[in-house]
């Protein structure tokens, strides 16, 4: 009997989509008559239930349990229309029709902004005074950190590259380095092979070892232990077993901040375009779907007065390169992002004798700083590790160096 219900479902959601198309144009009615009535009584209550449209991204879900899909935006609370009273009563959720009739921007001269620039800027220079950044810290590179103004920009930003350029290591290193709380949302890798990359980190071990079978279980336990203790605000959402919501992420990026009595909060979705597809919406194109998370994103990292670090794929057109625009599916990441970082490296490089490899960071896109310039980084894949190309060895080389001189696709093999 759960057999035949779970094949029907597509039917009953696309039932749902018909009512809620038939209940959009009752909406829509509702606001002409109501125009019209106002129209005809210029001195009727403004603040009437019609004068605040409904809003808000695509909302469409596959789950069983009819929740809210991940490209829901929960953005205030807007009123409603008798119509939408109207609506059955049990009903899955269902998208709200995205109307023009938002609330009026508010009209500001440049002298308004100087109270609140003045607030800002004191603010910005006693965290430079004190050392404390207005954000997540970007503590694997000074050179990175400068140019991004100190810390990961307030908003999206989104780093693309082509398949094994290290884009989930870097992520996860500002993460884990954050000095806030930060909430992962990993689609494509198990978090225990993420934690198994922050071990090799953090305690200078071989990655190839956590897999190898070589590290005894108490050793292993006591590895993990340790890198547990130096990230106590990292937290992790598993999108490899099923999809993640929006309102789930909103709802443990709201008690991560809670816990650490942080007014700042990392989100990293990795990646965006393994996100969408494993989100189960039905009835929208990946590129509609990818336009309507980026916006409700967006939208939810403001709410939080976040950083969110979105990992994208690029597309094979522009796969290597660091142009802006190199992101698969749509130009709405490189127009909402506040920065975009694109990594490359040289085709065919292999590990130097420090089983380091130069990847270049390109600033394609910085709000915050100059656009376009390259950072070379050097990158440990034994380590997991990314710091400055300032030239001597890496510390976690120097402390465990190679036993027999070959290379292995994660660094050195120990």
């Amino acid at each position: 009997m759960r057999l035949v219900t779970i094949l029907r479902l597509p039917t009953l959601l696309e039932f749902d989509r018909k009512l809620w198309e038939f209940d959009r144009k009752l909406w829509e009615f509702d606001r002409k008559l109501w125009e019209f009535e106002h129209e005809c009584h210029p001195n009727t209550n403004s603040n009437t239930v019609r004068t605040r449209a409904p809003y808000g991204a695509l909302r469409v879900d596959g789950t069983v349990e009819g929740a809210v899909g991940i490209l829901s935006s929960t953005v205030g609370s807007p009123q409603r229309s008798p119509s939408r009273a109207r609506a059955r009563e049990g009903a899955p959720p269902m998208p709200e029709p995205t109307s023009p009739h938002l609330p009026s921007a508010p009209l500001l001269k440049l002298r308004d902004l100087i109270a609140e620039g003045y607030e800002e800027a004191a603010r910005r220079h006693d965290a430079l005074k004190n050392g404390t950044p207005l954000g997540p810290q970007v503590a694997l590179s000074s050179k990175l950190s400068r140019e991004m103004g100190g810390h990961v920009p307030l908003g999206v930003s989104v780093i693309h590259g082509a398949p094994g350029s290290a884009k989930t290591c870097l992520a996860n290193q500002l993460a884990a380095q954050a000095g806030c709380p930060a909430l992962v949302v990993t689609c494509e890798m198990r978090p225990l092979v993420l934690l198994h990359r922050h071990a090799a980190r953090v305690t200078k071990t071989y990655l190839s070892k956590f897999g190898s079978g070589e590290l005894a279980p108490d050793v292993w336990k006591h590895l993990v232990q340790r890198t547990v203790e130096t990230m106590p605000f990292l937290s992790l959402l598993d999108g490899t077993r099923g999809p993640v919501s929006l309102n789930r992420i909103r709802e443990c990026a709201e008690v991560a901040k809670e816990e650490s009595e942080s007014e700042h909060i990392l989100i990293v979705i990795d990646s965006m375009h393994s996100w969408v597809r494993g989100s189960g919406v039905t009835g929208a194109t990946e590129y509609d779907a990818t336009n309507a998370a980026l916006q409700s994103m967006q939208r939810l990292t403001a709410d939080l007065n976040g950083s969110t670090v979105i990992i994208a794929e690029q597309n094979r057109s522009s796969m290597g390169t660091d142009k802006q625009e190199a992101s698969a599916g749509t130009r709405v990441f490189e127009y909402c992002a506040e920065l975009v970082i694109a990594l490359t490296k040289a085709p065919n490089s292999k590990p130097d004798l420090n089983g380091e490899i130069k990847i270049t960071a390109t600033l394609a896109k910085n709000r915050h700083g100059d656009s376009g310039k390259p950072i070379d980084l050097l990158f440990s894949g034994g380590f997991m590790t990314f710091r400055d190309d300032v030239g001597g060895p890496n510390v976690s080389t120097v402390l465990n160096g190679p036993t027999n001189g070959q290379h292995t696709r994660s660094g050195w093999s120990a």
